[in-house]
């Protein structure tokens, strides 16, 4: 966990802290919230008025938090940018908490720390601004850093954050990790700041909410924007990511939201959550005027895999999954006079769930294939009897598509 300001940058985010004015808070979007519920340690319901600090949390304010989630949480009085030492600039936000303000840094779009300057902001054991370093003393395995003649305190009772001592101290040394760092420092000197950057130390920590969190669910990009069922209004397919873990690592998703993207990120099709992001959007195939077909691809490791989707009438249903160990397989999607046909290999085929039968063993050099048509008086694909052909390895005897 990085743990170490550089001493331009701390001030910088005292000074934006500082420099807001207090007023009273807005409503917040109580919706967004009911969907989010973290899992964690984190006040229920805390509002803009909160004051419990926890090591990924203070009042609604969350580590992982996209920026969209933020403004609707609270005000923003102030943002601007700062320099650091190693890296692009660094954007950073003041936000309302009552009277007192937070500064919150963003990365990559989502909340990456929050530093806590002022106000009676305090931990549930009663630590926070204005308590002495000689209260954190008596904490079991206190660790104290000195960083540019200022002390910087952690302890394991309050993971996940970081304390400053007020005071210039010009002989501390610098990263010296020893109880005879803080000795140079009065047991009088109190904390001024406190920040919050996560637990990174505990393993079974996670700064992800609850599935779907708006807190924690970004789009990354939309992939498809489009009326997929006839019913005139606009379907997405969109790649979304949220922090898994640790807010620097993150996970994504391909996502199917039908006539429009809810603020619940309650999908009507997800391909689940991977740290690879992997799954990515093919062919879309008409089912005449009121449906479509979407092909959706994945990959992880050695297995490749295809999922075919009949979108229809506010409706999505996962009609076929295919997939090849090793390019062992293959699937081809086109159309013959007008109706629309797969060929696959007939090894991990499933439609709707089923395999199709019988399951044929062929000689070697050969694969069993099955050809599908589409049914649009039963909306279903209907299999042909499976048959032994020539083993197709990627590269080998492709079709071009006839979509």
């Amino acid at each position: 966990m990085r743990i170490l300001f550089s001493l331009t940058s701390l001030l910088a985010v005292v000074g934006l802290g500082a420099g807001c004015d207090s007023r009273s808070p807005q409503p917040n979007d109580d919706a967004a919230r009911t969907a989010a519920a973290p899992q964690q340690k984190t006040a229920p319901s805390a509002g803009c008025g909160g004051r419990l600090v926890f090591g990924d949390s203070v009042g609604p304010i969350r580590l992982g938090m996209s920026l969209d989630a933020l403004r609707r949480a609270c005000p923003i009085v102030h943002e601007t940018t700062v320099p650091t030492a190693y890296g692009p600039a660094e954007r950073r936000l003041s936000v309302l908490l009552g009277p007192d303000t937070a500064v919150v840094t963003i990365h990559i779009g989502r909340v990456g720390e929050i530093l806590l300057a002022s106000g009676a902001f305090h931990t549930t054991d009663s630590v926070g601004i204005g308590t002495p370093l000689r209260v954190l003393l008596a904490r079991p395995l206190v660790e104290g850093y000195g960083v540019a003649g200022e002390l910087l305190v952690q302890t394991p009772s309050e993971c996940g954050l970081t304390f400053g001592i007020a005071g210039r101290y010009p002989d501390l040394p610098d990263r010296v990790k020893d109880s005879a760092t803080m000795a140079r420092v009065p047991l009088t000197a109190v904390v001024d700041r406190i920040r919050i950057d996560g637990c990174e130390r505990d393993e079974d920590a996670r700064f992800s909410a609850s599935d779907d969190s708006t807190y924690d669910v970004q789009t990354d990009s939309v992939m498809l924007a489009r009326d997929l069922d006839g019913n005139g209004l606009t379907d997405y397919v969109v790649r979304e990511s949220r922090p898994t873990g640790s807010m620097r690592v993150y996970s994504f998703r391909l996502v199917v939201y039908l006539d429009s993207m809810p603020a619940g990120r309650r999908a009507r099709w997800s391909s689940g959550w991977d740290m690879e992001g992997e799954a990515t959007l093919g062919e879309v195939a008409s089912l005449g005027s009121r449906g479509s077909m979407l092909a959706v691809y994945g990959n992880e490791a050695d297995y490749t895999s295809e999922t075919l989707l009949a979108i229809r009438d506010g409706s999505i249903t996962e009609e076929l999954t295919h997939g090849e160990d090793y390019g062992a397989g293959f699937l081809e999607l086109g159309r013959e006079g007008g109706t629309l046909v797969v060929d696959a290999s007939q090894m991990h085929l499933l439609v709707r769930g089923a395999p199709v039968s019988p399951e044929l063993e062929c000689k070697d050099g050969n694969w069993p294939a099955v050809r599908m048509r589409w049914d649009d008086a039963n909306r279903r694909f209907l299999p042909e009897k499976p048959r032994c052909i020539k083993a197709r390895w990627p590269g080998e005897d492709a079709k071009p598509s006839t979509l």
